[in-house]
């Protein structure tokens, strides 16, 4: 008896780990990060599925008593708990509680089996795989039901050979595949622990107890985890549409003010495509918006943010000057349609001026003539393009729109503008991600 519960205690140190990447798991494309509207939230077991433990035994824990809480880092080392955001490249998981486990031996009677709390971090590494590390001890006892347990091994906390590195004793540990659908889920098939050990592979543990079974000098055994599933509430796998700080950073939620101004050194433009026409010209002009909806992204699928403007302004007329045939150069009033509507898509980084349905977008122009009194021109277009440049956060807009009043005016000018930075009501610049 003693002689197999040595041999299931070396396969469960493996095992041990690998649990460890069931809370750990949340895995994302690459040059991706972790998402969420929170820094942390909590983890649910959907299927516990089991640990084949080679030909000895098997273990299983009761998925619906394991409880475990995420937390969302931009940084740290394996054992340290740093700045935690809405998005960031590393997962902590804190597991409170492993439940109700046993383990059967050649199919004879469940040992019950104690896991201690413990915490584990996950980094991210490239598409669909991510690694797995212990960021404290975790303490594993079995036959507990007796009166002193057959074997206690300690599993040490996470030893990186350089800091941030993901490669030492107790990191570095392999793998997963995941759906999205709202949160994020995760399916584990494991056969294999992952490297990074002293010997370059396997777990590192020890021994905690006086009983004999517990001898462990060495661990490089594997053992297989099959058909464990979890679900991370409220963790998302992939970005937003519109994210600030960074690409894939932390998400721009819904009711968030955007602001713009005209990038420096730059002026807007509604230049006649009639040769002679002249132009209209500010050096200041600004946009303003809402958020109103930023969905999170699929790959090669494409994704609208929408944000409503408040009108595109031009306050100091001081800085606009106008060309257009018969006028003194002095402009009196420009004023857009509000309540504008910019769809900003995230593969090509477009963007899509409306009113709405059945409305056009309109631009109302007063200069002084030269004669004594006004022309007013107002131009209109079914929707207005633009689009996006992650190199500095800017809101181009460029199109042609056509002559709706004012006969005196030229038939069709070019709208040309560009807003950078565009950032967030907290002053952070605004990116969109594919």
């Amino acid at each position: 008896m003693l002689c197999k519960v040595r041999e299931l205690v070396v396969r469960l140190l493996t095992i041990l780990v690998v649990i460890a990447a069931v809370f750990a798991l949340s895995v994302v494309p690459a040059a991706a990060e972790f998402q969420s509207s929170q820094k942390q939230g909590t983890m649910h077991i959907l299927a516990f599925g089991e640990f084949k433990v080679g030909t000895v035994g098997v273990t299983t824990c009761v998925a619906k008593e394991v409880e475990g809480q995420w937390h969302i880092q931009v940084k740290g080392q394996i054992k340290q708990q740093l700045q935690e955001d809405t998005a960031g490249p590393q997962l902590l998981v804190q597991v409170k509680s492993w439940g109700k486990c046993e383990t059967k031996i050649s199919g004879g009677k469940g040992l019950v089996t104690e896991i201690k709390p413990c915490n584990m971090r996950m980094v991210q590494r490239s598409s669909g795989e991510g690694s797995v590390g212990l960021s404290t001890s975790c303490l594993l006892r079995i036959g507990t039901e007796t009166k002193e347990p057959l074997c206690e091994i300690q599993m040490p906390a996470g030893m990186e050979t350089k800091a941030e590195s993901d490669r030492g004793i107790n990191v570095g540990l392999l793998e997963s595949k995941y759906t999205k659908s709202p949160n994020l889920k995760a399916k584990l098939n494991v056969a294999k622990a992952g490297t990074g050990g002293p010997e370059g592979e396997g777990i590192y543990a020890q021994s905690v107890g006086s009983n004999a079974a517990c001898a462990l000098p060495k661990v490089t055994e594997k053992t297989e985890l099959i058909g464990v599933e979890f679900e991370g509430e409220n963790l998302a796998a992939r970005p937003q549409v519109l994210t600030r700080e960074r690409v894939n950073g932390p998400r721009v939620p819904v009711g968030e003010k955007l602001t713009g101004k005209l990038e420096s050194g730059t002026e807007a433009k509604f230049k006649s495509l009639e040769p002679g026409g002249g132009e209209i010209k500010c050096s200041k002009s600004e946009i303003e918006g809402k958020v109103t909806a930023n969905p999170e992204t699929e790959p090669s699928v494409t994704k609208k943010a929408f944000v409503e403007l408040e009108g595109i302004k031009y306050a100091d007329l001081n800085t606009c000057s106008s060309t257009f045939p018969g006028t003194t150069g002095v402009v009196n009033a420009i004023d857009t349609n509000t309540n504008l509507l910019a769809e900003m898509e995230n593969i090509l980084q477009r963007i899509f001026i409306r009113k709405g349905i059945g409305e056009e977008v309109q631009v109302t122009f007063k200069v002084a003539k030269t004669g004594g009194g006004e022309l007013a021109c107002t131009y209109s277009g079914t929707e207005v393009w633009g689009g996006y440049d992650n190199t500095g956060s800017a809101f181009s807009i460029f199109m042609e729109i056509s002559r709706l009043a004012g006969p005196e005016c030229p038939a069709k000018v070019d709208w040309a503008a560009k807003y950078k930075p565009v950032k967030d009501a907290g002053g952070k610049e605004v990116f969109v991600n594919d």
